[in-house]
């Protein structure tokens, strides 16, 4: 398997991962929770005299708040994982080969060869888009818009998942 490595590919793959395992979720509502209570505490000092018109913003911001800081969170997470593959800036362009036998996963570019033991491998997941490889240490990512034969692609992770008994997960409606 060759594709081209790519900045969203690095992207999609963290952010796959940090929503499958929780992160997200509990970053958005721990957020959502702190916005609300500190503009809550401000209405309630607020409240101490009805002329003030701050009496009147500090309840409804703290509603707004529980309606908007999710997706503002979100929003926000999302740019923090855009700068965090950064790091990965020297991959972004490059030819990969994708080789896996009885014994290694290869990966292999014009500067380097890596590979995997075959009994690394935890998970396999399909995402509308990609193929995820979890390993113990790593994770490896399939692009299916730049494979010739995705139904192939499938049918050999299938048998590797049956091969080393791990999960195949199928998570197409994935979004994040």
């Amino acid at each position: 398997m060759n594709y081209k490595l790519k900045e969203n590919y690095y992207l999609q793959l963290q952010l796959y991962f940090a929503k499958d395992d929780g992160r997200v979720r509990k970053q958005i509502i721990r957020g959502t929770f702190v916005w609300f209570i500190i503009l809550s505490v401000f209405s309630i000092f607020a409240f101490r005299g009805f002329d003030n018109p701050f009496s009147y913003f500090f309840p409804l911001a703290a509603l707004l708040s529980l309606i908007f800081s999710p997706y503002r969170i979100k929003e926000s997470i999302f740019k923090n994982y855009q700068e965090a593959v950064k790091v990965y800036k020297n991959e972004f362009g490059k030819d990969v080969n994708l080789k896996i036998d009885d014994v290694y996963i290869y990966l292999v570019d014009i500067d380097k060869e890596v590979k995997f033991k075959i009994e690394t491998v935890e998970t396999i997941i399909e995402t509308g888009k990609f193929y995820y490889i979890k390993l113990q240490t790593n994770s490896i990512f399939i692009p299916k818009d730049e494979l010739e034969d995705v139904n192939q692609i499938k049918e050999e992770l299938l048998i590797l998942s049956q091969k080393l008994n791990v999960n195949y997960k199928s998570d197409l409606d994935w979004k994040w």
